[in-house]
């Protein structure tokens, strides 16, 4: 006898008649909207293994969209595209998204939290420095070749573990240091807001040596540590964008193409980098800290200027806001950093 348990969402028939009063008798909807909702995500899992009628069910996305809205836990941000609100997610996205939650809240937990799992992919640049957007989706990184003579902004598709790859490049004229990202709206389009400093030499004389061998090349000098070279440096602090609908494209490309052909399709799409702004210092006033922050409602890059200065522009355009912090006596000795 054939037992057909079916509603307006989901169509399941197993080959034997339910024991009388078993669970299995009742029909989808209820043991979705009621029974379901009792649980939490580890009961949902293991009941998952009872059988095939419940494995069918607890993958079902209805139930882990509610999850997402009432489980309580802190969810990993996404980008800020349609693709990943809750209408348009998978049932299997916003499962991943709650389950990874809930390991990340559990091991945090811990008396002494653990790294589960690391992994390497081929970066294919020399990497300088990076940063993580919240999410683990995209990786941006300041990158060299070999031979420290040519510098980018690169941004890597975190897709899946062991098969990271870079999506999109934007050149820059030295070293990207003091990296920051953060998702923000730009003039409307959902976008990563990007800010970087870098430095070169202030005088036109000393960039003529430099490409001649005399010095050295301003990027070679250390960013981590104070010094006092006796050649005077221009300090900028460059803000850019990477659109999310252009890096999405990018990152949907097939990844069985090999670098020519995928180069080729990558001039057919959209370029996804755009210039915001720019915040430019000369060597008696040092830029450090950049940091992109939403101040009434607008995204701003901020960077502070030595010694005593905040700098704020919007990343849409306007004028700079400058802040002077008054000297405090008894911080007056204090290293600036």
């Amino acid at each position: 006898m054939v037992y057909h348990n079916t509603s307006d969402r989901f169509n399941w028939s197993i080959s034997q008649q339910p024991r009388k009063n078993c669970l299995d008798r009742l029909t989808n909807d209820i043991l979705l909207d009621c029974v379901m909702s009792h649980l939490d995500i580890l009961d949902i899992i293991r009941l998952r293994q009872v059988s095939k009628l419940y494995y069918e069910l607890t993958h079902h996305a209805a139930l882990w969209k509610r999850l997402l809205k009432t489980s309580g836990l802190h969810l990993p941000p996404v980008p800020h595209t349609s693709r990943y609100t809750t209408q348009k997610m998978t049932g299997l996205e916003a499962e991943r998204m709650v389950c990874r939650a809930y390991s990340l809240q559990q091991n945090w937990e811990r008396q002494s939290p653990r790294c589960h799992r690391q992994w390497e992919f081929n970066a294919h640049y020399r990497v300088l420095e990076m940063t993580l957007l919240p999410g683990g989706r995209y990786l941006i990184a300041s990158v060299s070749d070999r031979e420290g003579l040519k510098y980018a902004i690169v941004v890597y598709a975190m897709d899946a573990i062991g098969s990271a790859r870079a999506i999109a490049k934007t050149d820059t004229a030295t070293k990207a240091y003091g990296i920051r990202a953060k998702y923000v709206t730009i003039k409307g389009q959902k976008s990563i807001a990007i800010a970087y400093l870098r430095r070169d030499y202030h005088h036109k004389s000393d960039k003529r040596k430099a490409h001649q061998g005399l010095l050295p090349n301003a990027s070679y000098y250390s960013t981590y540590h104070d010094i006092d070279p006796d050649i005077e440096f221009r300090h900028e602090c460059v803000a850019i964008s990477a659109r999310l609908l252009a890096l999405e494209a990018l990152a949907d490309l097939s990844w069985d193409l090999d670098p020519a052909h995928f180069l080729e399709e990558t001039k057919k799409l959209p370029p996804p980098f755009e210039s915001l702004v720019q915040i430019t210092s000369g060597p008696a006033h040092r830029l450090m800290c950049p940091d992109i922050e939403e101040i009434f409602d607008s995204a701003h890059l901020v960077v502070a200027k030595y010694p005593n200065d905040i700098v704020l522009k919007r990343l849409d355009g306007g004028s700079c806001t400058i802040v002077t912090c008054m000297p405090i006596s008894e911080f007056a000795q204090c290293v600036s950093r």
